[in-house]
């Protein structure tokens, strides 16, 4: 028997996801009952659960789970709560221009706005990134005047978690609404965070590691912005975080090459321009295919193309559906831990609709409008980084051995590979319990299930070929691929 060291590896953001799931979703506040709901995801489903809670998610919700799916806390930006949706203890005042009674109903009415990462250093502390929004009434612009950190730590108020450093300022330049977007370092510990300078071509780029934030990497890449209106809109990474993507309001989408080792953009973009129009972008899972909304259209771009620009195709008009006299337009799009895409409706409709196979190129993406009833309103989706993105192996920066896992590396044994009719799994002495995930190569997920210190799985009745596998603890997820023969 040959024993398997696990290593971290790249499966996507559809294999691996957990800190993303649930999704805390919905608004209502007041008495209707529930008046929240959270969407809990596996291969081929999704759980809609109804929730009581106080606290409203609009446009701007972020939630993060433990590495076994475990909600911990979630935040609209005007407040923090716990898995048990009360307040955390220092939870208030979080930084708004707005009247906080305005919107105490929702939160931030921005998609994009926040983001939720684990500290490099500390498994039981986490980072909300937030930004102090402006509103500019004479010429009707929004934009983030300042940027602040607060720290959540886990272990405080007797494992529910409070807030232990708060509204703390890492940029402190006026930037582009919904323009900040996180991704792992190389190094597969550490953080990069990028938001674009307001009205300009300009990018701040931002390094957490364990001894806090960079002072910044300032860059003048991709074409110049150059109205007012034009740098409104969002920012993601591609899911294997080879490319960040800003999308402006009024102008086009510029596609930059990304250097995780580095933290640097490429100095040019590919640029996709659009008519002006109001929606949102996502990326497939295998990060090939991306997609932008408008209130009666969805675009498809095959970012693997000479001429992305030329390879648009519109692969759904909105049916018009209604509920009362509202429409079911197409807003905000977010990749699922499931590797669906979801897509919210401005006019904040109690549904979803779906973009079933992404991946796919054309009608073959089978985009389903209306696909999924919610039980209250909802506006938007989460966009949240890519937790599992991990070492870039064989890259110059991936010498630090990402993180300190409660499953020890050493002392894991997966064997036999090849497995033919049974993969059995030994776990170190100080771990007596985990979870054991199974995906084929498109990252569907076969079984999950709940081990011990030693469990034999039966994989005999697979068909042969590669599979990848995930083994989680309370605090940590560690990968690895078996061979069926």
């Amino acid at each position: 028997m040959k024993n398997i060291i696990i290593y971290f590896l790249f499966l996507g953001y559809f294999c691996a996801s957990a800190q993303d799931n649930p999704w805390i979703i919905g608004y209502g506040g007041g008495p209707v009952n529930p008046n929240g709901v959270a969407l809990h995801f596996s291969s081929d489903s999704i759980n809609i659960q109804g929730q009581y809670r106080k606290m409203g998610q609009l446009e701007g919700a972020i939630a993060i789970s433990d590495t076994l799916k475990n909600l911990l806390f979630y935040t609209n930006g005007i407040a923090i709560c716990n898995r048990n949706h009360d307040t955390l203890p220092h939870g208030n005042d979080m930084p708004l221009d707005y009247s906080v009674s305005d919107w105490e109903g929702g939160g931030y009415p921005v998609p994009n706005s926040m983001c939720i990462l684990p500290a490099p250093d500390n498994s039981s502390k986490y980072y909300l990134l937030h930004p102090y929004f402006k509103l500019d009434t004479i010429i009707g612009n929004l934009y983030a005047m300042r940027h602040y950190f607060s720290v959540i730590d886990m272990n405080m108020d007797n494992g529910l978690g409070d807030v232990a450093l708060k509204n703390q300022v890492f940029q402190s330049d006026t930037t582009s609404v919904g323009s900040m977007s996180a991704v792992q370092h190389a190094n597969g510990r550490d953080w990069w965070i990028v938001v674009n300078k307001f009205t300009s071509n300009i990018y701040y780029t931002y390094l957490l590691d364990p001894s806090g934030f960079s002072s910044g990497i300032i860059q003048v890449a991709g074409q110049p912005i150059l109205e007012e209106w034009d740098s409104f809109g969002p920012s993601i990474f591609t899911p294997d975080g080879t490319k960040f993507i800003h999308g402006a309001l009024n102008y086009g989408i510029r596609v930059f090459d990304f250097d995780r080792c580095t933290g640097l953009l490429s100095p040019n973009a590919t640029f996709i321009p659009f008519k002006p129009s109001l929606g949102g972008i996502a990326v497939s899972p295998n990060s090939q295919v991306l997609y932008r909304t408008t209130f009666d259209s969805l675009f498809q771009y095959d970012l693997t193309a000479s001429d992305v620009a030329a390879s648009k195709q519109c692969v759904a008009v909105s049916d018009g559906f209604m509920i009362g006299s509202y429409t079911a337009n197409f807003y905000n799009p977010g990749l699922a831990p499931n590797g669906k895409i979801y897509i919210g409706s401005f006019n904040g409709m109690a549904l979803l609709h779906v973009i079933d196979k992404p991946n796919l190129l054309g009608s073959a993406c089978n985009v389903i409008q209306h696909g999924v009833l919610l039980p209250m309103p909802n506006a938007t989706v989460p966009t949240p980084p890519n937790y599992h993105l991990g070492v870039l192996s064989g890259s110059a920066c991936d010498t630090i051995t990402s993180y300190q896992s409660a499953v020890n590396r050493e002392q894991v044994k997966v064997y036999p590979n090849p497995a033919k009719d049974m993969l059995y799994i030994e776990m170190p002495p100080t771990i007596q319990q985990a979870t054991f995930g199974l995906h084929d190569i498109t990252g569907k997920e076969l079984l999950r299930q709940e081990i011990g210190d030693k469990a034999t799985i039966l994989v005999g009745k697979l068909p042969k070929g590669l599979y990848f596998y995930e083994i989680s603890t309370h605090n940590q997820s560690q990968y690895g691929k078996v061979l069926i023969e």
